[in-house]
């Protein structure tokens, strides 16, 4: 598993795009991830045949990105545990298929980061949803 320390956290929610940043530090050095998508991608119709590509996006500190791709997501007090797929994980050139972001940022709203992840991960058709876990409201 990746283990990644975040210190720094942005949420950036300006309809009808939801983005959530998270870094090792607020310099140019370090990892970081971004969680985006586009609130418009859910307005497909039933039977109309969206794929993956249209709900979030993951992209790294190298710019790679992936649309969709994360089966499972765990929030808790100081942490983000997210399982991506081995495809996912390939194209963000990961050591393996999950990552842990110990979250150390001072003064994060854990509740709006919660909502915010929920809505990004929501995006799309319902069939490419992760698991969610631990995503309520008053962390």
């Amino acid at each position: 598993m990746n283990n990644i320390v975040i210190r720094d956290v942005e949420i950036e929610d300006s309809p009808p795009v939801v983005f959530v940043g998270m870094s090792e530090g607020d310099d140019d050095g370090g990892a970081d991830f971004i969680f985006m998508a586009d609130l418009r991608h859910n307005d497909f119709r039933d039977g109309s045949n969206w794929p993956e590509g249209e709900s979030y996006c993951v992209t790294n500190s190298a710019g790679l990105t992936s649309y969709g791709g994360i089966l499972e997501a765990e929030l808790g007090s100081g942490f983000l545990r997210v399982k991506f797929s081995d495809y996912t994980a390939e194209v963000l050139v990961l050591a393996g298929s999950e990552v842990s972001f110990q979250i150390a940022a001072e003064g994060l709203d854990f509740a709006h980061l919660a909502t915010s992840l929920r809505r990004i991960l929501t995006c799309g058709r319902p069939e490419y949803f992760p698991r969610l876990v631990g995503f309520t409201d008053g962390l």
